[in-house]
């Protein structure tokens, strides 16, 4: 707990650190960072998530690490870094909590896209579909709440249009 303590006196730290903190830390170390922040804060960490350097601050992910292909050359290298990136963005918009597909009462999220639709891609957010324990894309990119389903393409256009939609080079 010093350690966390002396952090705050030896630099400013962002919200995404405080963030990472917090869910990485002990009872101890969440219950100062909440007493000094608020609970809020951690409630709803999707909301400081503008990045995919803010993700990557959260899971504690260097982001040279997070992207397969720095300088894509294809479509499928876009691709790939998308899927990539989007892991590392819903991870920590789940707060490192990872869905239990054994519960089924425990709802999972996706959004649905609606191809040939208005944007300029071709692709637009249908709506968020969800399920108990049954999954439709890669389990791993299942929100843990509905609004950050819904946050995500509104936040991270380009990811989403990289991974569901082929493009010519």
């Amino acid at each position: 707990m010093t350690l966390i303590k002396n952090l705050f006196k030896m630099q400013a730290l962002t919200q995404s650190d405080i963030i990472s903190l917090h869910t990485k830390g002990n009872a101890e170390t969440k219950s100062f960072l909440e007493e000094k922040y608020g609970k809020e804060i951690f409630s709803n960490p999707f909301g400081s998530i503008n990045s995919l350097e803010d993700a990557c601050k959260m899971n504690g992910t260097d982001l040279a690490d997070a992207i397969p292909f720095p300088n894509p050359k294809n479509d499928k290298q876009r691709c790939i870094n998308a899927f990539a990136a989007k892991i590392e963005i819903v991870q920590a918009a789940n707060g490192g909590k990872i869905p239990d597909w054994k519960n089924d009462n425990q709802r999972k999220y996706r959004p649905w896209y609606w191809m040939n639709g208005s944007s300029g891609s071709g692709l637009s957010l249908l709506g968020v579909g969800y399920g108990p324990s049954d999954t439709y894309v890669a389990s791993r990119l299942h929100f843990l709440t509905r609004e950050h389903a819904e946050k995500f393409y509104e936040k991270f256009p380009q990811i989403e249009e990289d991974l569901m939609t082929q493009k010519s080079n």
